[in-house]
């Protein structure tokens, strides 16, 4: 199970990478890692691999757990956010994988070492400062997993994006298997890693890599359908039930997202039945959100300006605009016969 939870992480990854855009491949980054891991896992279990190829296990970095954090960090944030780039700054969250990195210079260090006469071949006390170190860098592993999933939940507040809570929700509960796990691991070290393997990490470790991996590329790669006023239906509940066109951000890829459309279907529904582009569709809610604040009378301490922002509105120009295209009267003269009516 390990082995084919491995795999089809480095499948899934290497399509997604090939998707080209920034938030697939950081989804295909967040599933390798922990394939690569899986991986290691079972060549462990393998007396061939041991026997011959131990020093490559200690020297190569299958365990790179720091980089998992940042990764669903950044990619909550790229699907939430389409035109987001990754700048320095954001790869400076990177620079703590030094926590990962040091059993394998370590390694390299010794190999260096008894290659040129520096130490001794024996290397039992590398092993066991390697060893004993990797017990206790999981704590900071843990930690820097959780502070990213609260800091990616952070994000999706009042954001209606499913999906990704979905995933950010799917690590949230590994990481309370791995605690459950890492208290008396850190306690009891290789008596319990000798009594369990690390299969009570790794086998649920493999169940959200199958996971991630099948519904990231369902997202990445939605399936085509034709227009129809069934599509029609769809995008009118998903908006109305949903509320979507009150996020400010809401853009073409995370309508198609929430639908199971295609970007270029949604498009083509829209143009065909509604006679209409993203923008007036979305607009047109916005402006029939404002229209009922203001004839509620609920929302007299606020300026007309900001119940267009609380509706979704990030421009007041566009605002303008749209209101009168949609009702024929400015959003001020229809405040103030509002306010004669009531």
């Amino acid at each position: 199970m390990i082995l084919l939870g491995a795999f089809q992480g480095f499948i899934i990854g290497a399509l997604l990478w090939r998707r080209g855009r920034l938030p697939h491949r950081l989804l295909a980054w967040l599933i390798g890692l922990p394939s690569l891991a899986s991986l290691n896992v079972f060549l462990n279990t393998q007396h061939w691999y041991a026997a011959h190829y131990g020093t490559f296990d200690a020297m190569f970095p299958f365990i790179m757990a720091m980089p998992i954090g940042p990764l669903l960090y950044l990619y909550i944030k790229s699907t939430l956010e389409p035109g987001f780039v990754l700048t320095r700054r954001h790869r400076l969250l990177f620079l703590p994988v030094l926590v990962d990195l040091v059993p394998y210079l370590v390694a390299w260090g010794f190999v260096v070492g008894v290659w040129f006469h520096f130490w001794p071949r024996h290397g039992g006390r590398v092993g066991l400062f390697i060893d004993t170190y990797n017990v206790y860098a999981d704590i900071p592993r843990w930690l820097s997993l959780a502070v990213y999933v609260y800091y990616s939940a952070r994000l999706l507040r009042g954001k209606p994006a499913a999906w990704p809570r979905q995933c950010v929700m799917a690590f949230a509960v590994f990481l309370g298997i791995w605690l459950v796990y890492l208290v008396p691991y850190a306690i009891f070290t290789f008596r319990l890693v000798d009594a369990l393997n690390w299969y009570p990490v790794y086998l649920p470790l493999v169940c959200l890599t199958y996971w991630l991996g099948l519904k990231g590329y369902l997202v990445a790669y939605p399936r085509q359908t034709p227009p129809s006023p069934d599509a029609v239906a769809l995008l009118t509940r998903v908006m109305e039930e949903d509320r979507l066109y009150l996020d400010a951000s809401l853009n073409l890829d995370m309508l198609a997202v929430r639908t199971g459309l295609a970007p270029k279907t949604v498009s083509a529904v829209l143009n065909r039945h509604l006679q209409k582009n993203f923008a007036e569709f979305v607009g047109e809610y916005r402006v029939r959100a404002v229209q009922e604040r203001i004839t509620s009378g609920r929302d007299q301490h606020l300026t007309i300006a900001g119940i267009a922002q609380e509706c979704g509105f990030n421009s007041q120009a566009t605002f303008q605009r749209l209101f009168k295209q949609y009702t024929g009267q400015t959003p001020s003269a229809y405040r103030k016969i509002a306010q004669i009516r009531s």
